[in-house]
């Protein structure tokens, strides 16, 4: 009530009867929040700590503690995730990944080709770009200075 008292555009967005944050909530909140251009906004979004860990959730415990090796276990398994696994990337995803490293490294290929010729066709203008690039000043500026 504190902000809405303050004048603020206050949302609040409870979590799923599962316990899962309410995406299409946040979102229309989050919407909601952009469109309103007169005031500041704020979305308190409900939520339980350190949800969904089994044993550790909504418990003082969890208040800056790490969960520890079995309820990190046990939190994959409600996620359906391999507990015995430490970082699992999908196939798919790491196929995405180089698939994007490939591209970025096509794009600047042709970029650097792009500017070898820039350089190429104005060598002064080349050189300012790299004195400045460099962080140098130019020749001559303190003679210039209006003391």
């Amino acid at each position: 009530k504190r902000y809405e008292a303050y004048g603020w555009h206050v949302q609040r967005v409870d979590q799923l009867p599962s316990g899962d944050l309410d995406p299409a909530g946040l979102y229309a909140a989050l919407q909601a929040a952009k469109a309103e251009t007169e005031r500041p906004s704020f979305i308190a979004a409900r939520s339980i700590i350190a949800w969904p860990a089994p044993n550790a959730q909504n418990t003082e415990a969890a208040h800056g503690s790490a969960l520890g090796d079995d309820e990190v276990a046990a939190t994959k398994r409600v996620l359906g995730f391999d507990p015995e696994q430490t970082f699992e990337v999908a196939g798919e995803v790491i196929g995405h990944t180089r698939e994007a490293l490939d591209r970025g490294r096509e794009a600047r290929a042709e970029w650097d080709k792009s500017f070898a010729a820039w350089r190429t066709a104005n060598p002064e203008r080349a050189a300012s770009f790299d004195r400045i690039a460099a962080g140098e000043l130019p020749e001559g500026w303190e003679e210039k200075l209006p003391v």
